[in-house]
């Protein structure tokens, strides 16, 4: 039975994981409606999945360990991908030394995608400290919401940090801006996935599951066709009241991951959508460059107008051309470059 569970776990959070990476795709079209929906949870459910083995991670490694095997999974993955970005950026035209310096002062001169590399590993590093000091992982919970109330995108007390180098990879921002959402998958793991197992024990559990995902799903409809701040004329109140528009970002962010879980459970059968999910880091790092191909090669090859280029439709179908094209190139380099998935042995 233990197999069982263990199974379906690894199952739907990487049907999650594809789903995210899917979002991201489409996020990065400048399309009406859709941008703004997927922006609003994509990033914020990576970090929540990150954060679901965390605890087991920290309990079996010293600082060291810990330090050495996040280096090796995401810090070597970044600079190998931004080096082929670097290369992918100056194909075509000749490289000066201030363009490569001017290009490794910031990780996102590289490539915007890989500023999320060293964020995570400055939030798993600052989660293990938290966690060998305080120990209590819901007080490491409520502290990360202080940090995100007081300090994060729209906190109560901004805060601006020194443009150079150590900063710009640092990226102390995006540590207090997620780190309440990787928080939140260290103390959530057990009750989501008892809440997923159990949910065919009876006729009720089985009722609230359907509620509760029916309900953000139609929520999350809603949200993708019209903002509630719209509607209410909430906007002036969330303008002048950070704290109120903090909490209204969570609640709605959450309210769409909860909607990824409900179909996640539903889609562990797809072999795709499993396959998206184990590569999501090779998946992350090929987006910009292919991304860049499709919007220039096909705007040139069939002059596409501005508004076409900038429709929901066009973003789906490119995003699926996209994940077509990936994976081939992932599979050899699962076979032959697995460092750049952070899975080198």
């Amino acid at each position: 039975m233990r197999q069982k569970v263990k199974k379906e776990r690894i199952e739907w959070i990487d049907i999650c994981r594809a789903l995210a990476i899917i979002f991201v795709f489409l996020g990065h079209w400048d399309t009406p409606h859709l941008h703004d929906f997927a922006y609003s949870f994509h990033l914020k459910l990576f970090f929540i999945l990150s954060g679901f083995f965390a605890i087991d991670c920290v309990k079996k490694n010293s600082f060291k360990e810990y330090f050495i095997k996040k280096g090796k999974g995401l810090l070597i993955p970044m600079i190998l991908w931004g080096i082929i970005s670097f290369i992918w950026n100056h194909f075509d035209s000749a490289v000066h030394l201030q363009d490569f310096f001017y290009a490794i002062s910031d990780i996102r001169h590289i490539q915007p995608n890989y500023w999320f590399f060293p964020a995570l590993f400055m939030i798993s590093i600052t989660y293990y400290l938290l966690k060998k000091y305080i120990q209590n992982d819901k007080i490491i919970f409520i502290l990360s919401y202080l940090l995100l109330v007081c300090f994060g995108k729209h906190g109560l007390f901004p805060v601006t940090f020194p443009s150079n180098i150590v900063f710009n990879y640092l990226y102390i921002e995006s540590t207090l801006n997620y780190l309440f959402w990787y928080c939140f998958g260290t103390v959530s793991f057990s009750s989501i996935c008892s809440f997923i197992q159990h949910r065919n024990d009876s006729k009720k559990n089985i009722k609230i599951f359907h509620l509760i995902g029916t309900f953000s799903f139609f929520v999350s409809v809603f949200l993708f066709f019209k903002n509630i701040s719209q509607i209410f004329n909430l906007s002036i109140i969330l303008e002048y009241h950070p704290f109120v528009q903090t909490n209204y970002l969570i609640v709605t962010s959450l309210i769409n991951i909860i909607t990824m879980i409900y179909f996640s459970t539903f889609l562990t059968n797809s072999s795709i959508l499993t396959e998206i999910g184990n590569h999501t880091m090779a998946h992350m790092g090929l987006e910009y460059i292919t991304h860049n191909v499709f919007a220039i090669t096909l705007f040139e090859m069939f002059h596409l107008s501005k508004p076409i280029m900038t429709s929901t439709y066009y973003a789906i179908l490119v995003t699926f051309i996209q994940f077509l094209i990936h994976t081939p190139i992932i599979q050899r380099i699962t076979i032959y470059l697995p460092i750049l998935e952070g899975k080198k042995k």
